[in-house]
């Protein structure tokens, strides 16, 4: 029997209808339009590569597509193999108190986390460390009722945890006793199975027979156990989130709530169990412990009918079709144009083309959890997990995954499943989250070194090769997706991120090595820089040298010219004063000569 998911979505085949309507509509104006210009036949030799029957297989293809994917999305099943199985664990029934006090801060700040929201903290941690236990959970104000029943189904009651609000109770105040009242009431009544109730509450208890209650069900062999929420020094009750508007009493004071530690630790005691504070960091785990060392009872065998999901089924024709799509064009193809395809001839070549294009594409897989075929007790858990997984719910699948490794500690899909669960959770916080990929690599790694399963082996080695590419570690992603092709050489998906990472490590080398040539380039150009300024150098040395030596010649014709003035000069002078004294001479002499000429006359 088939039956679906989300049959809601089937009303989007209706935007499909109305899509082909609209082509048919445009067809018909599109005939009558040509028709106005004339005779069609003749037009239709205008208009030799324009098909008559391409258009129409195109949009067809294409609505066959949308109709997959809308079959793809409504997500129809069948009814799988019913499995049965026995479940050991204890009943558990939460008591949450949802008094207007519980909306007072836990913790001495007036604006700190409200004591329903740490209530709600502590129960989602708790929830995902019971395992095959049944829990109930109960809300309580002035009166208490169920909210929901014994179950099995955690992830059912993570729900209805978070659906819990102070409105919930119409008649305020606490009344612990009516709480644990209904708790007692609320079990199973079979006697080999071991019981506990939870109280959650700030222990403002209004009623008085707290104590009395939790005494009798003591009796009775169930064990009552107290979280204490809020702060001793107490806390105002905010009415919104301005922290501007608190709740006040009749008389128009504002009104203050604390915890009653010793009426919790009274009520604790009497009913057999522990007391344990909110606000420990510990108290998740001595919750936990103290809940462990309750004997496990056979609560009995549950029927279990796993549905085998049939969309994948339908997303492969619409990929197939898209890709007819892809390849058809509204034209006459050229060399098919002597093909008739709406005869049986032209028909088989159609077929045999659309089966070419299929079969050309690669079939890429996806990084999806792997189902386990065994008939061991965590198939249920890893069944479970996968379909969380599916959801995007990573971290209730984690929670199941590790349940199934509770059961089987060896299962290597639950530890691969797990591991990968890690991963996706990681990627949304990669710094909050560095110790969950740390445990999610060091899993993958021990299962591709030592995993039986050849298909586990190969697919840790593939998500190894993403963290590693994601982390910038070309080399490990080699390695990698090296390794799971090593295991199947046929993973078209690691050949091709391999082929990919190849490529990004050459375009790293080529950029180096061109990185190098500029280097080398840069200092070629720097020594020739250097060579030319040291030649430049030497020629004003060569320039420098030249002129002193030209000074130094000038400086000796100078000294030359000079001592040859100073020669010509002395000459002259000495010149000039032979010639005075050969003057004087000569005048000397004239002078003589005359006095001998009047001598000799006056002689005569």
């Amino acid at each position: 029997m088939v039956n679906f998911a989300y049959p809601q979505l089937f009303y989007l085949l209706i935007p499909v209808a109305l899509l082909g309507l609209l082509y048919i509509f445009m067809r018909y104006r599109r005939k009558r339009n040509i028709a106005r210009f004339g005779n069609p036949q003749i037009l239709a030799g205008l208009m030799p590569d324009v098909s008559k029957y391409l258009p129409t297989v195109k949009i067809v293809i294409a609505l066959l597509a949308l109709v997959s994917m809308v079959f793809m999305l409504v997500r129809p099943r069948t009814k799988g193999v019913a499995t049965e199985e026995e479940m050991e664990g204890i009943e558990v029934m939460i008591a949450m108190d949802v008094s207007n006090s519980m909306l007072a801060s836990s913790t001495d700040d007036p604006r700190g986390v409200s004591r329903l929201n740490r209530a709600k903290q502590v129960l989602n941690s708790l929830l995902g460390k019971l395992n095959n236990d049944r829990v109930g959970l109960i809300v309580f104000a002035g009166d208490a009722f169920t909210q929901l029943p014994l179950t099995p189904d955690f992830v059912s009651a993570k729900l209805y945890l978070n659906e819990i609000s102070t409105g919930m109770v119409e008649n305020q105040g606490t009344s612990i006793g009516a709480a644990i009242e209904v708790a007692m009431n609320s079990f199973s009544g079979a006697t080999d199975v071991e019981r506990a109730i939870i109280v959650i509450t700030d222990a403002e208890d209004q009623e008085g027979d707290a104590q009395a209650m939790a005494a009798a069900a003591h009796s009775e062999g169930i064990e009552v156990d107290v979280i204490g929420l809020g702060s001793g020094k107490g806390a105002q009750i905010p009415l919104d989130r301005s922290y501007t508007n608190w709740l006040k009493d009749e008389n128009g004071q504002v009104v203050t709530t604390y915890l009653n530690e010793q009426l919790a630790q009274e009520i604790a005691q009497a009913g057999g169990g522990v007391y344990i504070n909110g606000a420990s960091a510990s108290a998740l785990n001595e919750l936990v412990k103290r809940l462990d060392e309750i004997k496990k009872s056979n609560l009995g065998k549950v029927n279990y009918t796993a549905n085998d999901e049939q969309f994948p089924i339908f997303a492969w024709i619409a990929l197939i079709l898209v890709l007819a799509d892809c390849i058809l064009s509204n034209r006459k193809i050229g060399f098919l144009r002597k093909y008739n395809f709406f005869s049986r001839g032209g028909a088989a070549v159609m077929f045999l083309l659309l089966s070419f294009g299929a079969s050309a594409q690669s079939i890429k897989p996806y990084g999806k959890p792997m189902e386990d075929t065994s008939v061991r007790k965590e198939r249920r858990l890893i069944r479970q997990g996968n379909s969380e997984f599916d959801r995007g719910h990573y971290s209730e699948a984690e929670i199941l995954y590790r349940r199934a490794l509770n059961e089987n500690p060896s299962s290597e899909v639950a530890q691969f499943n797990q591991a990968l669960a890690q991963l996706h959770l990681a990627a949304d916080n990669a710094e909050a989250n560095q110790e969950l990929m740390a445990n999610a690599v060091e899993t993958m790694q021990k299962l591709m070194a030592a995993a039986q399963n050849t298909q586990v082996a190969e697919w840790a080695a593939y998500n190894l090769g993403n963290v590693a590419f994601n982390q910038q570690n070309l080399q490990g992603a080699l390695q990698g997706y090296k390794q799971a092709l090593r295991k199947n050489p046929a993973n078209e998906q690691a050949r091709e991120n391999m082929r990919f990472v190849q490529k990004q490590m050459e375009n790293q080398d080529q950029n180096q090595d061109q990185n190098q040539d500029q280097n080398q380039d840069q200092n070629q150009q720097n020594q020739d820089q250097q060579n030319q300024d040291q030649q430049n150098q030497d020629q004003n040395q060569q320039n420098q040298d030249q002129n002193n030596k030209d000074n130094q010649q000038d400086q000796q014709q100078q000294q030359q010219n000079m001592s040859q003035q100073n020669r010509d000069q002395i000459l002259n002078a000495v010149e000039k004063k032979d010639a005075a004294a050969r003057a004087r001479a000569a005048k000397q002499n004239a002078k003589d000569g005359q006095g001998s000429r009047r001598q000799t006359g006056r002689n005569w």
